[in-house]
């Protein structure tokens, strides 16, 4: 009797066992089939297929409570056993309020309406039911249900205790997969988040460098146009002045240049009547008046070179041919020197660039500019010199033309003597002039200066060659 009471209780506990070592199994084998998944959808679905495989069931279906408090069917999962014309079942809301009451699994087997839960709507559907809650924390997130429609087999308390395990394992798996996916979510979001604002950052930074280029562009005209008054209102003082200085000089000038001639036409009238000393001391006068008259017209020439120099009616800008105006310029030059008869005959070799942008420019000021510097040049090659020698080369001027980044470059060089290096800064000055006395206003350069730097924003820089001669290099911008 003894050894058949202790057979029993060594059954029962081997049964306990392998029960215990089943449910193991089947959670290692759970555990397995998830991996290292951290997807919902799948979690669930391994769920539901291990735990009709385990206890045998037909069909399963496993719903989360959504944000509304409301079931949201996951997944629906049958086996061979179930019927192909079958229609899947979900989890009725009754069972949901039931789990949210009593917190607890619940078999159902020949389910009526005298089951534990009353109101069911598959009751003529279902057989037997086997379902069990899903809780984190003592909080409800779901409900697993088994279903049998058409086996007659009945759940047993095993099933309950394993679908419990099950449903309590599963419960922590679906809770991490599902801060994993908030997570995810979050980071995307934070990421979408990042590259919406360095997008936004990207645009108002390119907005502000455009504003910002715009008010450089802007202040760079005004301070250009701030010049250009500053140089027009400086041009009309000087015109103003000069005009005041030369109604005031002309008018002595004219006395005198008037008195002279008068002058002379009364001692010529007196020649027949003086002795031959007279006579002599008449002929110094005459020289004397002569040259009074020279330096008269002397005198009127600077004034008028001084008029011509504070005009500021340079007309409209235009788009301009460098290379034509240039030649424009050599043209009217050789013209003025050979009816003046002072220079001999000089070659003058041009290179110029044919690929020239037009260049924006007032056409009449920047040709009145280019003449004065071939006529310096002009005049320097025609000088022979005479403290040594007589010139050994004959005289020759190269002008060239090329393009240099966003500038044009206008070379005007010659073989002259140069100028001494001692004065050569004082070049652009007003009324110097390196020409002997009755032979320059000293105006030329500075009104060259003036409407190349001033008037077109330009570079001119005027110096000795290292062979000889001088040369001279203007820089304008492209349009």
């Amino acid at each position: 009797m003894m050894n058949t009471e202790i057979n029993e209780n060594l059954r029962t506990e081997n049964n306990l066992l392998r029960q215990a070592i089943e449910e193991l199994e089947i959670l290692q084998d759970i555990a397995r089939s998830i991996g290292a998944t951290l997807d919902s959808n799948r979690v669930i679905h391994i769920i539901v297929k291990k735990a009709i495989g385990a206890i045998k069931a037909e069909q399963g279906t496993l719903s989360l409570i959504g944000e509304e408090e409301g079931l949201s069917t996951k997944t629906i999962v049958r086996t061979r056993l179930d019927y192909a014309d079958s229609e899947d079942l979900h989890v009725d809301p009754m069972i949901r309020e039931w789990m949210d009451i009593h917190r607890k699994p619940l078999i159902l087997n020949t389910i009526d309406n005298q089951s534990q839960i009353r109101g069911l709507k598959y009751t003529k559907k279902v057989r037997n039911l086997l379902c069990a809650p899903l809780l984190v924390k003592n909080t409800l997130i779901g409900v697993i249900v088994l279903f049998n429609k058409k086996n007659e087999t009945s759940f047993v308390e095993n099933d309950l205790r394993m679908l419990s395990i099950i449903a309590s394992q599963s419960a922590q798996l679906l809770e991490n997969a599902r801060l994993y996916e908030e997570e995810m979510r979050l980071n995307n979001e934070l990421k979408q988040y990042a590259e919406d604002l360095e997008i936004k950052v990207e645009i108002r930074t390119k907005e502000l460098r455009e504003k910002n280029d715009e008010l450089q562009l802007a202040m760079s005209d005004l301070m250009l146009r701030q010049q250009q008054l500053i140089h027009s209102e400086k041009m009309a003082s000087m015109a103003r002045f000069t005009t005041g200085v030369a109604h005031e000089i002309s008018n002595p000038l004219n006395f005198i240049k008037n008195f002279a001639v008068l002058t002379k036409e009364m001692l010529l009238e007196l020649e027949n009547e003086l002795s031959d000393q007279q006579k002599m001391n008449m002929h110094t006068i005459l020289d004397n008046i002569s040259k009074i008259e020279h330096y008269s017209e002397r005198a009127d020439n600077i004034v008028k070179s001084m008029i011509a120099q504070s005009r500021s009616d340079a007309g409209e800008k235009q788009h301009v041919d460098i290379n034509a105006l240039l030649e424009e310029s050599i043209n009217i030059t050789s013209r003025w020197m050979e009816v003046s008869g002072v220079y001999g005959n000089i070659e003058i070799i041009r290179k110029y660039d044919m690929e020239l942008p037009r260049i924006e420019a007032y056409p009449r000021e920047l040709c009145r500019a280019l003449v004065n510097l071939l006529s310096n040049a002009m005049y320097a090659v025609s000088l022979s010199d005479s403290a040594t020698a007589e010139r050994s080369r004959s005289p020759v001027i190269w002008v060239t033309t090329l393009r240099k980044n966003d500038n044009i470059r206008v070379n005007i060089k010659d073989n002259g003597p140069g100028i001494p290096e001692e004065v050569i800064h004082k070049i652009f000055e007003p009324f110097f002039t390196t020409k002997p006395t009755g032979t320059g206003a000293g105006l030329g350069l500075s009104v060259a200066y003036d409407i190349i730097v001033e008037q077109h924003r330009g570079y001119i820089e005027v110096k000795n060659h290292e062979d000889c001669g001088v040369e001279c290099v203007i820089s304008l911008n492209v349009v």
